[in-house]
């Protein structure tokens, strides 16, 4: 099995001495970055697999880099660190894409954990990038989706290989997630290959492959919240939609995530229903939350409904 590189940026020496020390795995290699230009020249020569990202480095908080960083490697997997339990800025570091958000002081076992959660889920799409892609992208017909958007969003990003993950996110503002028929027409206009955004796609659990709920439920199944009870919470929530088979109900009412971190650690165990954050959650607070909206639904139908009628 092949080794992967983890880099320590931080400019707090004793801090990256003992995660150094806390990360000591045969297959891992470490390496250190405590300088910006050390670390981004690093992440670009793309010989990292995992960054772990202290709070502030060069007096820069981790949150204005992180944006740069996905930049220059868009699929990298970033454990941030932050002294910063607040709200609003668990909600700036999730909406930046890390993989995993620490507070500080950090609980070694929660970061070997995250650590070895990523490389865990880098191996599961070396081996997916891996299949024949043609098992994989089995392309519907464009001619049921109107393509003329996308082509003039190709068109203003032509020939620019680093803007994927830009042109993917505005795809998928117009149509609720990504349609496969217009993975070959961003291949065809940024010059990446149909393998290469594929690989994006199933990389980050923002992005999805097929239609989604009209509304969004986010269950966080990090190491905080896996310890706090996780596994039930989504139990109960997949059982409270009538989730058996799939994440998106049947009505296309909701659709549910289970996702390694969304940056709320100090509320966990932690959910999210669209921009909503709730957090200290157990499966019967979860399941009054999932509940709210669904009345609001019915009452929404049953309007429509007499709107309808009175017409």
């Amino acid at each position: 099995m092949d080794e992967k590189t983890i880099l320590i940026a931080t400019n707090d020496e004793p801090f990256g001495e003992y995660l150094y020390h806390q990360l000591s795995d045969p297959g891992w290699a470490i390496s250190r970055a405590s300088v910006l230009s050390d670390l981004l020249r690093k992440v670009r020569a793309g010989g990292v697999d995992v960054l772990l990202l202290d709070s502030n480095i060069e007096e820069i908080p981790c949150y204005d880099l992180i944006a740069l960083l996905k930049k220059n490697n868009s699929r990298l997997p970033i454990i941030a660190f932050s002294e910063d339990s607040s709200l609003e800025t668990s909600k700036r570091v999730r909406h930046e894409g890390i993989f995993f958000l620490a507070m500080k002081p950090v609980d070694p076992e929660e970061i070997r954990t995250a650590v070895g959660d990523a490389i865990k889920m880098i191996r599961q799409q070396e081996q997916r990038r891996n299949r024949k892609m043609a098992k994989i992208i089995e392309l519907r017909p464009a001619a049921e989706f109107d393509l003329s958007p996308v082509k003039e969003i190709c068109k203003e990003h032509e020939g620019a290989r680093g803007d994927l993950l830009i042109v993917l996110q505005k795809i998928q503002r117009i149509f609720g997630y990504v349609p496969k028929p217009t993975i070959e027409i961003v291949s065809q206009n940024l010059g990446v290959s149909t393998s290469e955004i594929f690989g994006v796609l199933t990389f980050y659990n923002r992005f999805h492959l097929s239609p989604r709920g009209k509304h969004t439920v986010r269950a966080c199944r990090g190491t905080a919240c896996h310890f706090k009870g996780a596994g039930e919470i989504i139990e109960s929530i997949r059982k409270q939609l009538g989730l058996e088979k799939g994440d998106t109900t049947k009505d296309f009412l909701f659709s549910l995530e289970e996702v390694a971190c969304l940056g709320a650690c100090g509320i966990a165990p932690v959910m999210t229903i669209d921009e909503e954050t709730f957090g200290h959650r157990t499966p019967g607070l979860a399941l009054e939350a999932v509940a709210r909206y669904q009345a609001a639904e019915k009452v929404a139908a049953a309007e429509a409904a007499q709107e309808k009628k009175a017409a």
